[in-house]
């Protein structure tokens, strides 16, 4: 969700962010400096002081530094959500389209296809993807759908070029004429008020925080008509409660759908069991799981047209 800075904003926050920098820099040394230590520190010790995270370098330099990256961000006006795009361009620009960590993304992405069919998709239906990233499950949805109906959008320009040169390559864009779309923002407007019959977001929620995820669950109403399907996943937090895990990770629980459900004029429904255990098996979901939930309006909001006011008047 962009953020406004008032005209004071960035002079004001221009101390805070030379600050910051230099929180970082003193901690980018202290921190490797007590890490080259490692190896006389116990493996069981090292395991309880890593926590849930990969390794001690994640949870002591890559995932400090990198909340610091965006508090400095922050400081100068930037949204997260611009933040993580350019995250996402370098992590991009270190890393080839033919480099085979990249090429291994695309051996995975038909099971998506399948869990929509469960819930009617068909060639003819029109669906959107929001985070289509380097487009793992857009080449299945592409390849499904008539010419026309897949439309996509990423934050990140280097995963949308990832994502095209995919399409390109399979031979889709020419045949399929799939739309995608670089977001600024969490808007949903960027189908300039078409509607679709299905919207698909999987493991994007879990690097977005509440207030982006509320934006697009409200925002996502532009987009739907009566039928509209819209399935969304998110991590779990095993406690039950809205925590952030990492940098660019947050653990959320299902009460906190349900609120913005009845906040939205959207019926809820549990579709976990609809995930395959091949969608089960990542790093970072050791001590959480995944969850799908499925949005559906409400009858008397999709009578009155999915644009209509909520209750409060709210757009």
């Amino acid at each position: 969700m962009r953020e406004t800075v008032s005209e004071s904003g960035p002079m004001a926050s221009a101390p805070r962010a030379v600050l910051l920098q230099a929180v970082r820099s003193v901690w980018a040394i202290s921190a490797s400096t007590l890490l080259l230590l490692r190896p006389l520190v116990p493996k069981r010790l090292r395991k309880a002081l890593r926590g849930r995270h990969k390794s001690m370098h994640v949870k002591f330099i890559r995932g400090p530094l990198h909340m610091l990256d965006i508090e400095i961000a922050k400081a100068r006006g930037v949204p997260y959500v611009q933040w993580y795009a350019d995250y996402k361009d370098r992590e991009g620009a270190e890393r080839p389209f033919e480099d085979p960590s990249v090429q291994a993304i695309y051996q995975s992405g038909a099971e998506d296809v399948e869990i929509c069919r469960r819930f009617g998709l068909q060639p003819h239906s029109r669906l959107h993807e929001f985070g289509v990233g380097k487009g793992r499950s857009a080449q299945h949805f592409v390849s499904f759908l008539d010419p026309g109906k897949f439309s996509g959008n990423d934050a990140s320009e280097n995963q949308l070029r990832f994502c095209r040169q995919r399409l390109d390559a399979l031979g889709l864009t020419a045949t399929k004429q799939p739309r995608l779309f670089r977001n600024g923002d969490n808007s949903m407007a960027w189908l300039n008020g078409e509607k679709v019959d299905f919207i698909w977001t999987y493991a994007v929620f879990t690097h977005m925080p509440l207030e982006d995820v509320r934006a697009v669950v409200a925002n996502a109403r532009h987009m739907m008509h009566g039928p509209t399907v819209f399935l969304a996943s998110f991590c779990e937090n095993a406690e039950q409660t809205v925590e952030r895990y990492t940098h660019k990770d947050w653990l959320y629980n299902y009460a906190c759908f349900e609120q913005m459900a009845a906040e939205n004029g959207y019926d809820l429904e549990d579709a976990t069991e609809h995930i395959p255990a091949v969608k089960r098996r990542r790093d970072y979901l050791r001590f959480h799981r995944e969850r799908l939930v499925k949005f559906t309006l409400k009858r008397e909001i999709a009578a009155a047209g999915a644009d209509a006011p909520r209750a409060g008047g709210a757009p």
